[in-house]
């Protein structure tokens, strides 16, 4: 391999590996992430995504989400607010087992939160 070839590769692995570090950017991805973090029982996660101070105030929104499936429809933003709509399928105890909502974002210090409510 040329030193040239080297470096091109190197820069390329290096830049992919650093991507692959940051965290959900685009109010899609803080939504995936953040609804993930919900399906787990993750309050950590869950808090670092949203707008919830405090971890222990995080209570799974009192749902089972036990094999609940998730699908997004429309995204809406709006300078620093965002929309999506969040559909929610197999939810044990939801009558008719179906659950659908809105996802809210803010932008606070150039990164999007899911506002918990």
């Amino acid at each position: 391999m040329k030193a040239n070839d080297l470096v091109v590769t190197t820069t390329l692995l290096l830049s992919l590996t650093l991507a692959g570090c940051g965290g959900p950017e685009t109010p899609q991805e803080v939504t995936q992430a953040f609804w993930e973090a919900v399906f787990e029982a993750d309050a950590e996660t869950a808090a670092e995504l949203s707008t919830l101070v405090d971890e222990a105030g995080f209570d799974g929104f009192s749902l089972d989400w036990d094999g609940a499936e998730v699908t997004w429809g429309r995204v809406t933003v709006d300078n620093q607010e965002a929309s999506i709509d969040t559909v929610f399928s197999d939810m044990p105890g939801v009558k008719g087992g179906k659950l659908e909502t809105t996802t809210h974002l803010v932008r606070i210090n150039d990164q999007w939160r899911v506002c918990f409510r």
